[in-house]
């Protein structure tokens, strides 16, 4: 497992401390436990929005969702700089996430 933190870089703030490590067989995908964290009540809808819509599979609305959490919220892992995407927090102290964008046609480094 490895420390890092999740970073808005834009503004230049912590909104995480985490200690992560790769989930399963899934390329760029990772899992990790929040040690801190102070996500923004926006951030935190959003997110809560966007897993709504991958668990309805309302796959029409997910491109505005999307949209805003990589527009407003340019969010990395501060160690490494790598962006990361589809953050999904579905129980306390829980998080999975992507280093890469996953499309139908791969992986890319941006949204």
């Amino acid at each position: 497992m490895m420390i890092d933190y999740i970073y808005y870089l834009t503004k230049q703030r912590v909104y995480a401390k985490i200690n992560y490590q790769k989930e399963g067989d899934i390329d760029y995908y990772y899992s990790a436990n929040l040690l801190e964290y102070c996500f923004p009540e926006e951030l935190m809808t959003l997110i809560t929005e966007y897993n709504g819509i991958v668990e309805d599979m309302v796959f029409s609305s997910l491109d505005s969702i999307e949209k805003k959490i990589y527009t407003q919220y340019d969010l990395v892992l501060y160690n490494s700089k790598i962006r990361i995407f589809n953050l999904s927090i579905p129980q306390d102290n829980k998080i999975y996430f992507f280093t890469k964008y996953p499309t139908s046609r791969g992986f890319r480094d941006q949204y």
